[in-house]
């Protein structure tokens, strides 16, 4: 039985200066059946030029006028040789394994959306590791909140992403949270254990304003569904849905609308999560900014498993 052929997709926009170690954890792939289709959404360094370095017939290059990366995505996905796409960014780099896993799960249903578990990581070091959840349903619930779903891991079929309308072009950042979100109660989610993806943390696309602007896309993402929560998210609680309603304004609104919910809670269901990040609404907000952008409990919680398991995770190198 011949083996499946995938596309890997990658769009670049000025990423010269690490594409490099990305085209090379693809092609270094213990599953060898694929084509490296690469979209340059119009770079202005030196990406073209290291492409060109690179002599494996696998390699497709395709440079665009600047437009935009969900243009890039959507153009990427029509014009991929195969049926089942794997994503994967122009910064990030992929454990040697990671396709061989993902294919192993495809199956008849094209609604499925195969993502892994995700490091990430600054230089050499890894910050933090995020496990989503392997439980489909979990995944589903939890994107009330967060995009549990690292996109430049996901392997999926494209043919159902386009008829689903793909990446909305209207969105610079965050194209992957509002597919997912409009997709997903007809996806089905599988997430494979494991730290098969490693995402690059850059520092130079991190300014406060940019970090203002991502609170609010990310709000506005929520809007339509937040109107409706009760049929947009099964299987919340009505204690449940105050809970996430308050997340959602500590992380991405407004810190008085967070008490307000959370107060309603304090008596009835009370948490010390929900107290601690309570008390925490009462600093000033560039302060309360800085602490939501350190990612603290994910930090914590790696290196508590350091020490706990005496070993730290391996950062692959292309």
């Amino acid at each position: 039985m011949n083996k499946l052929e995938i596309s890997v997709l990658i769009t670049t926009y000025n990423c010269g200066e690490y594409i490099t170690q990305s085209i090379k954890s693809i092609l270094n792939q213990t599953y060898k059946d694929f084509e490296l289709l690469i979209i340059d959404d119009g770079s202005t360094d030196n990406t073209e030029k290291i492409i060109s370095g690179f002599y494996d017939e696998r390699i497709r290059y395709i440079k665009l006028p600047h437009a935009g990366r969900s243009k890039a995505l959507n153009y990427g996905l029509k014009v991929a040789k195969s049926g089942w796409v794997a994503l994967m960014d122009a910064d990030d780099i992929s454990h040697s394994v990671r396709l061989e896993r993902q294919v192993e799960h495809i199956v008849k249903g094209n609604n499925f959306i195969i993502s892994t578990w995700s490091a990430y990581f600054v230089k050499n070091k890894i910050l933090y590791t995020v496990e989503t959840p392997q439980f489909g349903p979990e995944v589903k619930r939890k994107l009330a909140l967060h995009s549990y779903i690292c996109n430049s891991s996901v392997l999926f079929n494209k043919n159902f992403i386009l008829a689903s309308g793909g990446y909305n072009e209207n969105l610079e950042r965050f194209e992957d949270y509002e597919l997912w979100l409009r997709i997903k109660d007809k996806a089905e989610f599988v997430v494979i254990p494991g730290y098969f993806q490693f995402v690059r943390v850059r520092k130079d696309s991190s300014s406060n304003f940019n970090k203002i602007e991502t609170r609010k896309i990310i709000y506005g993402i929520q809007e339509t569904y937040y109107r409706d929560f009760h049929s947009n998210f099964l299987n919340y609680s009505k204690f449940e849905e105050l809970a996430v309603r308050g997340w959602r304004e500590f992380f991405y609104g407004d810190k008085i609308k967070a008490r307000s919910q959370w107060e309603k809670l304090f008596f009835a269901k009370p948490s010390i999560k929900i107290f601690l990040a309570y008390l925490l609404t009462f600093l000033p907000t560039f302060y309360l900014n800085s602490v939501r952008e350190l990612r603290f409990k994910l930090r914590l919680k790696y290196i508590l498993k350091k020490i706990m398991t005496l070993n730290e995770l391996p950062l692959q190198n292309g």
